[in-house]
């Protein structure tokens, strides 16, 4: 079966594929989603998901998605602050904790240190080293980064490790989107919001579902260099909605291929 890649966000209109946080209200037309317990607490002391947040995510059942396992990406002072804890350490702390194997819509994630592929590398080996090997997984720590030769380092290195799951990527920049499609099967982020012309981002529903759907529109123009740009173009064209849904309970299989 053809590799697809899935792109997941908080649309403005009607979607299939969703990723809100634990405090963002369900969306009717999702088919599948993706939540997230965010990272605001993580910006501020003591640096940690509050005892809230994480008894809401052990909490929620989901019938069509996956609930990102609790993790801490390394921070870099993104929002004036820098984290004082070790998002690595504090990341297998909460995978031992709430990480369950046998759980369908439990989505791990791999973490590492800013602009380091060594260090996803040696989170992914201590994960097998503790758990079987996964039917999804997840990268983190990709939000901020610019290095595009140690994003799709990272990417390559999961894609070795982990040769048959499924792989999302959280909040890539998509000017990085044609360096590491060929390693994963799908990503998320919000940077639709902004203006193409630099003057901020929407300020009502009509620009959120203008913005929305000029980068969908526009996606395919950054494979321009893959050799899979003409599927992933069909992709967003066709009705295969049902086909990928079978695709992500794990009733179909296909092979993930390093160009």
């Amino acid at each position: 079966m053809t590799k697809k890649i899935l792109f997941y966000s908080y649309a403005p209109r009607e979607y299939p594929f969703i990723l809100r946080n634990i405090k963002q209200k369900p969306l009717e037309y999702a088919k599948h989603e993706i939540v997230d317990c965010g990272i605001m607490d993580l910006v501020k002391e003591p640096f940690q998901h509050s005892k809230e947040k994480l008894e809401k995510w052990e909490l929620l059942e989901l019938k069509n998605g996956w609930k990102v396992v609790p993790d801490c990406p390394h921070m870099q002072k993104e929002f004036g602050t820098e984290s004082k804890i070790d998002n690595i350490e504090y990341s297998k702390e909460l995978m031992k904790k709430l990480y369950n194997p046998s759980e369908l819509s439990h989505l791990p994630v791999i973490q590492g240190y800013y602009h380091d592929p060594n260090s996803f590398r040696e989170y992914a080996y201590w994960f097998l080293e503790n758990y079987s090997m996964p039917k999804k997984i997840g990268i983190g720590t990709v939000c901020k980064a610019s290095n595009r030769t140690a994003i799709a380092e990272t990417c390559k290195i999961a894609r070795s490790i982990f040769p048959k799951a499924s792989i999302h990527l959280f909040g890539l920049r998509r000017q990085h989107l044609s360096s590491v499609y060929k390693y994963i099967d799908s990503y998320d982020s919000m940077s639709w919001t902004w203006a193409r012309d630099g003057s901020g981002s929407c300020k009502n529903k009509k620009e959120r579902i203008e913005f929305f759907n000029w980068y969908m529109e526009t996606m395919p123009n950054y494979m321009i260099n893959s050799k899979n740009t003409q599927k992933i173009n069909n992709f967003f064209k066709r009705n295969i909605i049902e086909e990928i849904l079978h695709d992500l309970k794990g009733e179909n299989n296909y092979d993930h291929k390093i160009y």
